[in-house]
């Protein structure tokens, strides 16, 4: 009986408290936005936009893209414990889950993304490009297939905020902005990937993505005054 009301406590209660937290901190920041016409043209163009971000930037992000004229989004999620409080604060905020990583249930998920993009088009899909176990700051290959296979756009977001806490002992060195900080989010060039590309192509399409987002969340983090103690990317095993 204990254990069950636990379990209750842990998939219900807690998500919901979490989401209203941060959906509560979130309504203190100050959100200045670099390159948003990127977004706005990727949302005017009626086939799916893939917003690509790093894992630890996905807090401000994530909340960023849950404002009322950004929204609504799908979004792939682990199955992991973390993974159950997150899709749970996720879809308090606004968002329609599908769960799966590229360590458990990629696959899966992955076709239940393509389905869902080529289903409704016009609504925009979130993915933590490097995964839910990294390494750190490398996109992995299932946002270019995303992209061929729904004829999606890809549009690189990242956020930065130099009054923030960072998670220095989770693999992702998570960033997150502190009450009435001042977050700078910021949208690179959309990326095209055609539906005809071999595997080569989508590599240089994978480093694409990859280099976009290094740039702007190096200039990103340079704006807000941001530096942590570690690189972006993690080495490779």
């Amino acid at each position: 009986m204990k254990r069950a009301l636990k379990a209750l406590v842990r998939r219900r209660w807690v998500p919901s408290v979490a989401g209203g937290i941060v959906r509560l901190l979130g309504g203190t920041w100050l959100i200045q936005t670099r390159g948003e016409r990127n977004f706005r043209r990727g949302q005017a163009e009626g086939r799916p936009l893939i917003g690509a971000f790093f894992h630890g930037r996905h807090v401000p992000v994530m909340y960023y893209m849950s404002l009322p004229d950004n929204r609504p989004w799908t979004i792939m999620i682990s199955f992991s414990r973390d993974g159950d409080l997150l899709a749970g604060v996720m879809t308090r905020l606004g968002y329609h889950v599908v769960r799966g990583s590229s360590g458990h249930g990629g696959s899966r998920a992955l076709v239940g993304l393509i389905r869902q993009g080529k289903r409704r088009p016009t609504m925009p899909i979130a993915m933590a490009v490097d995964g839910s176990r990294g390494p750190r700051g490398r996109v992995q290959l299932g946002l270019v297939l995303l992209a061929k296979k729904t004829g999606g756009v890809i549009l690189p977001v990242t956020a930065s905020c130099r009054k923030s806490r960072v998670l220095t002992r989770s693999w992702d060195r998570m960033v997150i902005p502190r009450p009435y900080a001042r977050v700078h989010v910021a949208c690179g060039e959309l990326i095209r990937v055609p539906r005809d590309s071999d595997s080569a192509q989508l590599e240089r399409y994978r480093l694409q993505v990859e280099r976009s987002l290094l740039a702007i969340t190096r200039e990103a983090d340079r704006q807000a005054g941001f530096a942590d103690g570690a690189p972006l990317q993690a080495p490779l095993p």
